[in-house]
């Protein structure tokens, strides 16, 4: 049934029903004609509706032909496209999407002329689409008719006038044929006409980015951010995305630096430059920045504090120190006291982070920390430094007597929240584990398990227990435990349960009495206690009693980690590299790369070294849990700004 057929059918239904009302007695001819008048509005409103519906989207019967003919266009059959495209717009000549789609294909298929035909024809249907001129123009600009392409592109700009629809359909037009220019001018014109500067400053942000022009793709964005400040992560997204070298950089910190000069009380822009210094890494230039914010805007020394925190996660420690001890020279404040406490734990992984620290470096840790907890005292408030400071006792003064004291003391405050409760326990157990009281660790960890159940925390407890189940040779019971933490939320968790489940499984059994096992879990167990001396001997003994055992690049592999922790790098690097050489197809392989870049990187500062094993573990070992890691590490040491 054709639309002229339904308007008329409609209509003679409508004014039957009014005569047959205005057959009643005392119905007046003007009743009859409000009637009349309404009964035809409401049919032309109807069918009106009907259209439109009709114009802009395809028919729900045709979905299965459009999914082909997409199909068809994707995959570069043009002529099959075509056939679906043509019929369907023959049939619905006012539907945009069925015309957009047939004028593409004919593009495609460089008919050229029946594309001009099928504008024109469009043209003829709606002159006041400017669409239909922009496709027009690109019709000559394919056939290399400049001159033309130039009249019909103007033609369009001339007639813009301040409709913000009208000028972002056409301006996309014009973006789809890359015709940026005309574009952008299409959003000035409209800006001009309306005299908002706030207007389409996204939209042209983002089309001088296709166009290519960096410059005034910054200056398109930063006014954004300064009407719409809201949205300023879009900004930092877009530029996170985009930045590629150190000249980006330059254009954006130019940029922000001219603006804080010419609008020294807009705070969007010294932020976005303190933001721009954070993501190149140059914290030091980004604390002059929030102590020039902190200053301007009398604030209470939090931006500055939560930079020093950024700092340390970065591991950029003099930035962090100096941060905090802006807040501390403030005075009392609000931060005053948790950034006495950061700067402690910015200096303790100073030092224990560095390869060369002395025991003098230790000791001058262990006065700082005796002094900060004398003047706050110990207290649910100093908490985590009393924690950090246990950390230092056990590990790097070898007090463990302290270090489990410490942990006793926070323990029984009766005001501790669970989860620094929980860490408590879980590093009190690891004490008294590196102190062989086994059992009393194994009920820690119970504890933080139970206490903890659907929380990272309780996560790490049970790994910890599955560990001590491996350590004390109960393989099968640590394979039960490991066998539920592979799927555990946690990444780290998880890697670490299915490496320690890989391995039980690789080497039970490989005797009748797993006595090799054992004792290399035994040499486990004494590394962990600080017994190198011990566990070295352990090692070794499995090579005398058992020679060209199974477990011999694992004891390689242990060798050098025991090397790393005496700071012994060069015995280090020989063992790992006896192991690529003897077991480079094996299980290791990977880690030991990884490890010989992380040493010649960090350790023995040679970045060309660690470049070439970051390299290796990229390419030769792509299924590698280190791939991620060793691909950050190598662009960081090439360069690259943004990882």
């Amino acid at each position: 049934m054709c639309l002229s057929y339904k308007i008329s059918h409609h209509f003679c239904n409508s004014v039957f029903a009014t005569l047959v009302i205005s057959s009643r007695p005392n119905f007046c001819m003007r009743n009859l004609l409000i009637l009349f008048i309404i009964s035809f509005s409401i049919v032309f409103a109807q069918n009106s509706n009907a259209q439109q519906i009709v114009i802009g989207t395809p028919n729900s019967a045709n979905q299965q032909d459009i999914k082909l003919a997409q199909q068809y266009y994707k995959n570069g059959e043009y002529e099959k496209a075509l056939t679906i495209y043509e019929k369907m717009y023959q049939d619905n000549p006012t539907n945009s999407y069925y015309y957009t789609n047939y004028l593409n294909t004919l593009v495609a298929l460089k008919e050229l002329d029946t594309a001009k035909q099928l504008i024109e024809s469009q043209i003829a249907i709606n002159p006041k689409n400017a669409s239909y001129y922009v496709d027009l123009g690109n019709i000559y600009k394919q056939q290399d008719n400049d001159a033309e392409a130039k009249k019909q592109f103007d033609k369009v700009l001339e007639n813009i006038g301040s409709d913000q629809n009208q000028a972002r359909t056409v301006a996309s037009t014009f973006t789809k044929i890359e015709e940026y220019d005309y574009a952008i001018a299409v959003y000035e014109k409209v800006r001009e006409n309306t005299r908002r500067e706030d207007m389409f400053l996204y939209e042209m942000a983002n089309t001088y980015s296709k166009k290519g022009d960096f410059d005034n793709t910054v200056k398109s964005y930063l006014a954004y951010g300064k009407y719409f400040p809201k949205n300023v992560q879009v900004i930092k997204n877009y530029f996170q995305r985009n930045f590629k070298d150190e000249k980006q950089f330059d254009v954006l910190q130019k940029q922000l630096y001219k603006r804080i000069q010419s609008e020294p009380d807009e705070i969007l822009y010294p932020e976005l430059l303190v933001w721009l210094f954070t993501q190149k890494k140059d914290f030091e230039n980004a604390i002059i920045q929030v102590k020039a914010l902190d200053k301007r805007f009398n604030e209470d020394g939090r931006r500055v504090y939560d930079l020093g925190r950024s700092a340390i996660t970065e591991e950029q420690y003099d930035a962090a120190t100096e941060a905090f001890n802006y807040i501390i020279d403030k005075g009392p404040s609000r931060y005053y006291t948790t950034a006495r406490s950061e700067t402690l734990r910015s200096q303790r992984l100073k030092v224990t982070t560095q390869t060369d620290y002395t025991d003098s470096d230790i000791e001058q840790l262990d006065n700082d920390y005796q002094e900060f907890l004398e003047e706050f005292g110990r207290n649910v408030s100093s908490a985590e430094t009393m924690l950090d400071y246990a950390h230092l006792k056990a590990n790097y003064k070898y007090d463990l007597e302290s270090g489990i004291n410490i942990c006793d003391d926070l323990i029984a405050m009766p005001a501790l929240n669970s989860s620094l409760k929980a860490r408590t326990k879980l590093a009190k157990g690891d004490y008294l584990l590196m102190k062989n009281e086994v059992w009393d660790a194994v009920l820690l960890y119970s504890q933080v398990d139970k206490a903890m159940k659907d929380d990272i925390l309780g996560e790490e407890a049970r790994f910890k227990n599955a560990q001590l189940s491996y350590y004390n040779g109960d393989f099968e019971w640590a394979q039960t435990q490991l066998a539920v933490l592979k799927a555990s939320t946690t990444e780290l968790i998880a890697n670490d349960a299915l490496d320690l489940s890989v391995f039980i499984t690789d080497h039970l059994g490989l005797d009748t009495t797993n006595r090799t096992m054992e004792m290399y879990a035994r040499g486990d167990l004494l590394f962990v206690q600080n017994r190198v001396d011990d566990a070295m001997l352990t090692l070794d003994s499995i090579n005398v009693a058992y020679p060209g055992h199974a477990l011999t690049d694992d004891i390689l592999m242990q060798r050098a980690k025991i090397n790393i922790k005496q700071r012994n790098y060069d015995k280090a690097v020989v063992f790992l590299n006896t192991l690529l050489l003897d077991f480079g197809e094996e299980i290791l392989a990977d880690d030991a790369t990884f490890m010989l870049g992380e040493l010649y990187d960090i350790y023995i500062k040679d970045p060309e070294k660690a470049l070439d094993y970051y390299q290796s573990v990229i390419l030769d070992y792509t299924g590698s849990l280190h791939t991620v890691e060793a691909r950050k590490r190598y662009r960081r040491l090439r360069g690259d700004l943004l990882n």
